[in-house]
C-alpha cells in the first residue's frame, strides 16, 4: 500500500505533467523558454527527474533574475525561463487536488487548481480551474 507521501507525490506529478503537457502542445511555448525552473516543494528533485527529457528542460538548481521588463531570466546566461510551482496537494479518498502555477513575467502568471481522481491505481487528470491569471 502506498504511503501518504508517495500518494502526494503521484498527485503532484500527475497535476504538473498534465499542465506542462498542455502548455507544451504549443510550438511557440517550447521555443519561448530555454528552461522551466521548478519548485515542487518536498518533491522537487523527484519531479525534476520525472521530467527529464522535456523541452524546455526542467531544472530546480539555477539562479534566476528578473529583467527590467519583468521577464525571468537565467542569471548565468540571460536566457528566458519560466517559473513553475506545484503545491497544496490534498487527497480525499480517490479524489485529489493540487495547485500549479506558471510564471512567465511580472504581467504573465497563471494559477490553477487541478482536480484528479484515482483510476486503476493511478492518479489521472479530471479537470482544472483557473484561479488567477494576470
Amino acid at each position: 500500500m502506498p504511503t501518504i507521501t508517495s500518494e502526494r507525490y503521484q498527485v503532484a506529478e500527475a497535476a504538473l505533467r498534465h499542465t506542462m503537457d498542455e502548455y507544451l502542445s504549443s510550438p511557440s511555448e517550447r521555443e519561448a523558454y530555454s528552461t522551466y525552473v521548478l519548485d515542487g516543494g518536498e518533491f522537487t528533485s523527484q519531479l525534476v527527474t520525472a521530467f527529464s527529457g522535456y523541452k524546455p528542460r526542467v531544472v530546480a538548481n539555477i539562479q534566476f533574475a528578473f529583467a527590467a521588463n519583468g521577464v525571468a531570466t537565467n542569471k548565468a546566461n540571460g536566457e528566458v525561463v519560466e517559473l513553475w510551482k506545484v503545491e497544496n496537494v490534498v487527497i480525499h479518498g480517490d479524489h485529489a487536488t493540487a495547485n500549479v502555477q506558471a510564471y512567465q513575467c511580472s504581467q504573465g502568471m497563471e494559477y490553477w487548481t487541478v482536480h484528479l481522481h484515482k483510476l486503476n491505481g493511478k492518479w489521472v487528470f479530471e479537470s482544472k480551474t483557473l484561479d488567477i491569471v494576470s
